[in-house]
């Protein structure tokens, strides 16, 4: 597991709780109409990170869903206005946090203080062997299925840690798993599990009556 970066502890962060998930340098649209989530884009839309977006974990407590203790900080790089009156912006993923503590306002909004966590090595060299060529090719095919992520993603950037968080975005892994993969010192073992579930999944497809 990677750790806790020095002297980066950040205090006040407001957590956006999403069935949706985002890592850094991914982008989501969010619809923003409660009062709470309101107030927290008009007084923090300008700073970076605004907010941190927290992932529920998969594992139930007394029938509560609940909330991971690993977030992803987000600044808001464009407001829109949607056709039902609402407000709705998109946000970038900008790094890891720890949540250390929450405190929840009169209006219900949860403040954290959280430590930075590192994430993946940037020297993925030793077990490239043509992973980002392939994840982008199979990225590229689905993003052209999908109208809205490709308007996210105009292009795609030749970076192996990019590319996997991406997949990791999509693919249905337990939110979980996701996160103990990213404080992972490098992708590797990331990369072996979407790779793993894209040959899965387009083995069905070719073959759905095959259950072995």
């Amino acid at each position: 597991m990677k750790g806790i970066m020095p002297n980066t502890q950040i205090h006040g962060l407001p957590i956006f709780p999403v069935d949706a998930h985002i890592f850094p340098g991914g982008k989501l649209k969010l619809r923003i109409f409660e009062s709470r989530y309101i107030r927290l884009v008009k007084e923090r839309s300008s700073l970076d990170p605004a907010f941190a977006i927290a992932m529920y974990s998969h594992v139930m407590v007394g029938q509560q869903p609940q909330l991971l203790k690993v977030a992803t900080t987000v600044k808001i790089i464009d407001f829109e206005n949607l056709e039902d009156g609402f407000l709705g912006i998109t946000v970038e993923g900008v790094g890891l946090v720890s949540i250390l503590s929450v405190m929840t306002e009169s209006d219900g909004l949860h403040i954290a203080e959280c430590d930075l966590l590192t994430h993946w090595n940037q020297d993925t060299a030793d077990f490239d062997e043509g992973h980002t060529e392939y994840l982008t090719q199979k990225l590229r095919s689905l993003y052209m299925e999908y109208p809205d992520f490709s308007a996210l993603y105009p292009s795609l950037k030749q970076d192996l840690n990019w590319l996997v968080m991406r997949w990791l975005e999509l693919l249905p892994v337990p939110s979980d798993l996701k996160v103990e993969m990213l404080q992972e010192k490098d992708a590797s073992n990331a990369v072996m599990l979407v790779r793993m579930m894209i040959e899965a999944s387009e083995k069905n497809l070719s073959d759905p009556d095959d259950l072995s």
